[in-house]
């Protein structure tokens, strides 16, 4: 298991709404990125890229990458090296 737990950060977000009416009211509210996502750990004012987010919306439930949206690339690199590195030293 990985030490790191990168969460999804963006500058705009926005409550989910499913096109199916019924599917909102069986489902939790969410919130989801609409704006570029991008990853971040706890305590860090950077994205994994190097983007300065101290004022960017957290969406500290939603593991990065996000299931839907557009996911900066960079990050996904980046957290895929640092996962891959945590992965290897792990017993």
């Amino acid at each position: 298991m990985a030490n790191h737990r990168w969460f999804v950060t963006a500058q705009y977000v926005e409550w989910a709404k499913p096109a199916d009416s019924r599917v909102w009211i069986a489902q939790e509210p969410r919130r989801v990125a609409r704006s570029l996502a991008h990853a971040k750990t706890v305590g860090t004012v950077l994205t994994a890229c190097g983007l300065r987010a101290s004022s960017w919306e957290k969406l500290w439930g939603c593991a990065f990458p996000p299931d839907e949206g557009d996911i900066c690339q960079q990050c996904v690199r980046i957290v895929a090296r640092a996962e891959a590195r945590t992965t290897a030293w792990a017993f």
